[in-house]
């Protein structure tokens, strides 16, 4: 058995590995709290200096006690038995029981690769709501992420595989009952995804004006107490304002004018930001005149004022475009974007961090608000053929496609290893090795598999 293949095998249990780091972190570590410690020793002789002191100094009594922590004296471990996983860090000690485990997923955060684990609670407790899109954004969706960037030893295919398929047999057993002998099947999971509802984008915008003159208003008086320009809170503000309009309209597919409204209500919030502070600088005018005529005159002077507001003016228009053009999407602009995509033997790809998004149709014909369904295939069940990082081909069983009604009209059928598969041919050969983690076919209503979705390296 070659090296690639043995690299498909998952690690033996009960396995404990430490925490470590390259030489590189260790220079990023050592330079992270150089820097934090420098900066908390400049004078400040004012109070939001001395808050900006005491947040470096904390910042570098962090990177520090993690350094030595997990780096220096290897506290950390990730440890694998036959019960389950259990994950030590500067943080907390976590466990998961494998029966518990309901998906296993890769994920990068800030360029990190992760594996993150969630349990069927987790999923039942799931809520839709603000704070845990949020919370997902920053890698906080999973019951367990091991970092492997503090782990540099571990093998991120190996340890997928073996966690993946420790769950899955944990899981069959304990469905069928402990100790039966029974044969174990190929897992496929499929699921059923409908195109989103219209929903009501009248009360999502009236939600999201409003939520972008709350994050104004506190942006304002951010920039005005502390005579610093957060720009972190306008951002947050704008996801507040795509999470309230999404939740009431869950279709890209409105008008020009409700993707107006949506822009106006992202970039309302710097407007509303200087008209804080205006008003708050000249209270005696408002004394004297009114709330709306003072509005109405510090509006009058950040119009004829572009000048003295410009890049107010540039972080409004920068949000006012995302707002307005979020989840557009036509012919005419996938087919712009494809001349920018890689294509392999005729078929486009689409590169993202730890992703490849093979499409079987015309990219400019793909449409992501038809229904679809999902279907999920377990790690070691399909083959691939690699070179370095270029996927060459690609081979699902015949098996998976038959029993799932599945159409593969575009894909060429090949006889390996004494199986039959569809083959995905990339242009490119090597040697067919098992695919050591899980891939997703997207299909259209007409059961014909549209998009291949594969985990790389």
């Amino acid at each position: 058995m070659n090296q690639t293949q043995q690299s498909q095998e998952p690690y033996e249990i009960p396995l404990i590995m430490r925490s470590s780091y390259k030489i590189k972190m260790h220079i990023l570590f050592v330079f992270l709290i150089l820097l934090f410690f420098s900066v908390s020793f400049i004078p400040a002789e004012n109070l939001p200096g001395m808050f900006v002191k005491l947040f470096f100094f904390s910042a570098g009594l962090f990177f520090l006690y993690g350094w030595v922590y997990m780096g220096i004296l290897k506290k950390g471990s990730l440890e694998l038995t036959e019960e389950g996983m259990i994950l030590r860090t500067i943080f907390n000690i976590k466990r998961i029981k494998w029966m518990d485990v309901a998906e296993v997923k890769k994920y990068y955060l800030q360029g990190n690769l992760y594996i993150g684990v969630i349990t069927n609670q987790k999923l039942i407790l799931h809520k839709d709501n603000f704070l845990t899109s949020l919370s997902i954004a920053f890698g906080g969706g999973y019951s367990l992420s091991v970092p492997l960037a503090s782990f540099s030893k571990i093998e991120p295919k190996k340890l997928y595989v073996t966690i993946a398929t420790e769950a899955q047999e944990k899981s069959r057993k304990n469905e069928n009952g402990e100790g039966e002998d029974q044969e174990v099947q190929q897992e496929v999971k499929e699921i059923k995804v409908e195109k989103p509802l219209p929903g009501n984008p009248k009360k999502g915008l009236s939600l999201a004006f409003l939520t972008a003159l709350l994050a104004g208003i506190i942006y304002g008086l951010c920039i005005y107490l502390l005579n610093i320009n957060f720009l972190i809170i306008p951002i947050l503000g704008m996801m507040g304002i795509m999470y309230v309009f999404f939740k009431h309209c869950q279709t890209s597919d409105f008008n020009f004018i409700i993707r107006l409204g949506l822009g106006l209500a992202c970039a309302m919030q710097f407007l509303i930001a200087l008209l804080v502070i205006l008003i708050i600088l000249n209270l005696d005018f408002l004394k004297g005149n009114g709330v709306l005529r003072t509005i109405l005159e510090c509006t009058i002077y950040i119009i004829r004022n572009p000048s003295e507001f410009f890049s107010y003016y540039i972080y409004a228009a920068i949000c006012f475009f995302y707002g307005a053009f979020q989840g557009y999407s036509s012919k005419t602009t996938r087919r712009l974007h494809n001349l920018f995509m890689r294509r392999q033997n005729g078929f486009t790809i689409k590169k993202e961090k730890g992703l490849r998004s093979i499409f079987l149709i015309d990219y400019a014909k793909y449409r992501e608000n038809e229904d679809k369904s999902i279907l999920t295939i377990v790690p070691n069940t399909c083959l691939i053929e690699k070179e370095k990082n270029y996927i060459l081909a690609f081979y699902i069983p015949e098996k998976v496609a038959l029993d799932h009604k599945v159409n593969m009209t575009r894909l060429e059928r090949a006889f390996v290893k004494g199986e039959m598969y569809y083959k995905l041919d990339l242009g490119g050969r090597a040697e067919p090795q098992p695919y050591g983690y899980s891939c997703n076919l997207l299909l259209n209503k007409y059961r014909k598999v549209e998009l291949v979705q594969l985990e790389t390296e």
